[in-house]
């Protein structure tokens, strides 16, 4: 029999889907590993790494599940299950669903047609820009990201520029030149002068996904210049995590 560790695939379909906010989600299992490749607005998604989530998958044998409504189709049920003493519950594969299995309780959850799954299948972007800045995130990042949040939340965007050689993470509104606004520096570049803007929204909820080991990451900005445009990634040094955001065009005066 098939086992799911309830907590571990739970930690996994909140990453996979930027912590909910994408419909759809497509994650492939094997006995030894799992992957994930997923497109949502403004971002991509792609992990890898050891399945000790599901266990006793055959050799040579993939499970491909996938879901639409994933916060209503998928999560509400795994967390109804009640696990055994191991966090565990038994979990079937067929061909047009899975079944979860834990004591008297049984949940039906149908897959979706993998047409609806917007999935990303390449090793990365082809584009993520000209270095502007990159470090291991610290305790600072993330205080500063603190502080900013309070404001960029009301305005649903953020920015990062680079002004007299150093790198600000701002909140804001540069569509209005009257808004009121606040600038916090967070390095320095030998990059020009520039203001890449992203939605608040994405940046926020990959920053809450890491939150827990956040210095287990680099944190990268990239400018495209033929665009004026940027990307952020954010990627775990063991490559199990890959995030990436893109940025959104503004009309500023």
């Amino acid at each position: 029999m098939n086992k799911v560790n309830i907590v571990y695939f739970l930690d996994l379909l909140r990453k996979s889907t930027c912590n909910y906010s994408i419909d759809n989600v497509k994650i492939e299992f094997d006995k030894n590993k799992y992957k994930v490749g997923m497109r949502g607005n403004g971002c991509i998604i792609l992990l890898n790494g050891d399945n000790d989530i599901i266990t006793n998958i055959k050799d040579n044998d993939t499970w491909e599940l996938l879901f639409s409504n994933v916060s209503k189709n998928v999560k509400t049920y795994f967390d109804l299950i009640i696990p055994d003493e191991n966090g565990e519950s038994d979990i079937i594969l067929k061909e047009e669903k899975i079944v979860l299995k834990s004591g008297s309780q049984r949940s039906n959850l149908f897959f979706c047609a993998e047409v609806s799954v917007d999935t990303f299948d390449g090793d990365g972007p082809k584009q993520n820009g000209e270095e502007v800045y990159q470090t291991q995130l610290d305790q600072s990042f993330i205080d500063t990201y603190s502080l900013i949040k309070k404001v960029s939340a009301s305005f649903g965007k953020i920015y990062f520029s680079v002004k007299d050689g150093i790198l600000n993470m701002e909140a804001t509104d540069k569509t209005n030149p009257y808004n009121n606004g606040m600038k916090i520096a967070i390095g320095e570049s030998d990059y020009e002068d520039i203001d890449i803007c992203f939605e608040f929204k994405t940046f926020n909820n990959i920053m809450t996904l890491i939150n827990g080991n956040f210095d287990d990451f680099t944190f990268r900005l990239g400018y495209v210049k033929k665009s004026n445009g940027g990307m952020i990634s954010l990627e775990k040094v063991d490559g199990s995590e890959r995030y990436y955001i893109i940025s959104i065009r503004e009309n500023v005066a």
